[in-house]
């Protein structure tokens, strides 16, 4: 689950996460792990996840 900016209407998202700020709810990954992305939970639009960027000193760990 995550709360990202959306063009759809919601009195009841407006007044809990602000203004123009809606639940999108996670796609399925596929076979190489990456997100299919995220859907808006009131007008069901798709966006693409966010690309998330490792930063200088930190450690990934990835699985075998």
């Amino acid at each position: 689950m995550a709360i990202r900016k959306c063009a759809c209407v919601s009195d009841y998202q407006d007044k809990k996460y602000g203004r123009g700020r809606r639940v999108h709810n996670e796609l399925g990954r596929d076979r190489g792990g990456r997100s299919g992305g995220l859907r808006c939970s009131v007008c069901t639009d798709t966006k693409s996840a966010p690309v998330i960027k490792a930063t200088k000193g930190v450690k990934v760990k990835y699985k075998k």
